[in-house]
């Protein structure tokens, strides 16, 4: 027992002794490394982890927007589908279509849109009528549906860019569902008719009119939609003067009609650097925004509470107003003659999408116009359009 005693004291006085030994030869800041290194493993863990997390958001908005993109009908050999329209237009509860497309079996052709419906005899969608556009930039099209003459009978609202950059707009409407809407009987549902056709080299907008309690309730019809159109003052000396024609729906002739005319003085701008950044090369254009810009409030002064960041490199266009912030995906930029026209989608909900048309002002400032694609309005007055200014480093 004294042996076992021993032999126990021994071993316990031979590695309290090692352990000393060990101690006095170890670097002083080996555990401050092991440590370090244990806090960096954590941090190059830990994003790998969340990044691997699935956005079940975006996945969920992003199949709805696939299957609301999906056409209801064979396209023929060498049509390409671009985007997709779904509403009634007949007042029916079943939604007719609206395809844009291109074919490719023709060189330069431009974009056309066509119109499906349900034949519910041969229980199927059918193709009943469709159009050329002359938009050719596949990119910047856009389908809306809108009641702009006013008495609830949605038109097509198509907009989109030509290879000129110039804008194009054109709106459809079913002359026989509009008479179904106005208390007669409607004999089809594929006689359109365009009731408005705008070219311009700059932007187009709707502009609201309001309309009584009795239109929403359906017992009357509201006053008509106008159109406003903003772009260069051909006519000008200085390349920086606008003009801005406003269109109105004559009923007369179901169609719409200039109406008013203001031509509106712009600033002077160094022609030189005028003409490097508009040389039709986006990505010149794209450096000179790059960064903050403040929204410029009516009365001149610069509202720090709203502004858009363009970030060039991520890729992303970042929407901040008073505690709301808004991240867009950068998809595409196409150059204008007076600035770009960048398309954007929502890092979060895919079915978001938003268009920027972006004018020099002066070489501090810019002018935006944002409007949301699919099924949105393009208003004169929507939340973020207005002039900006560049922040000062």
């Amino acid at each position: 027992m004294k042996n076992k005693k021993k032999l126990l004291t021994i071993v316990t006085f031979a590695f309290v002794l090692l352990l000393i030994v060990f101690l006095i030869l170890t670097p002083a800041d080996f555990f401050k490394i092991k440590k370090d290194e244990f806090k960096e493993d954590r941090l190059l863990t830990a994003p790998a982890t969340y990044s691997n997390k699935p956005d079940t958001n975006m996945d969920r908005s992003q199949a709805a927007f696939e299957v609301a993109q999906k056409p209801r009908i064979d396209l023929d050999e060498g049509e390409v589908i671009v985007t997709v329209l779904n509403d009634s237009f007949d007042g029916d509860t079943s939604e007719e279509q609206v395809i844009a497309y291109r074919n490719l079996k023709a060189a330069n052709t431009p974009v056309y849109i066509t119109f499906v419906d349900y034949d519910a005899a041969q229980k199927k969608y059918n193709r009943l009528w469709s159009a050329a556009t002359e938009i050719t930039q596949t990119a910047t099209i856009s389908l809306y549906s809108e009641d702009l003459v006013g008495d609830r009978s949605k038109c097509i609202i198509v907009t989109g860019m030509n290879s000129a950059s110039e804008r194009i707009m054109d709106v459809y409407r079913n002359i026989d569902i509009a008479e179904s809407a106005n208390g007669n009987a409607a004999s089809s549902t594929n006689n359109m008719k365009k009731i408005a056709s705008i070219k311009i080299d700059g932007t187009i907008s709707l502009v609201e009119t309001e309309r009584t309690q009795a239109y929403h309730l359906g017992m009357t019809t509201g006053a008509s939609y106008k159109i406003s159109v903003h772009g260069r003052d051909t006519a000008s000396s200085n390349p920086m003067d606008q003009i801005e024609i406003i269109y109105s729906y004559n009923p007369e002739r179901n169609y719409y009609e200039q109406s008013s005319v203001k031509h509106i003085p712009g600033l002077h701008i160094e022609t030189r650097k005028l003409r490097d950044l508009l040389n039709g090369n986006a990505k010149e254009f794209e450096e000179f925004i790059e960064g903050l810009w403040y929204h410029i409030n009516y009365d001149g002064t610069v509202d720090n509470d709203r502004y858009v960041y363009f970030d060039i490199n991520d890729r992303e266009v970042v929407f901040y107003d008073e505690d709301t912030q808004q991240v867009y995906n950068w998809i595409g930029s196409t150059s204008t003659r007076y600035g770009l026209y960048i398309s954007s989608q929502n890092i979060s909900v895919a079915t978001l999408r938003r268009i920027m048309d972006i004018e020099l002002e002066s070489l501090e400032s810019i002018r935006i116009k944002v409007f949301e694609d699919v099924h949105m309005k393009i208003l004169i007055d929507a939340p973020w359009d207005g002039s900006y200014k560049k922040a000062k480093y």
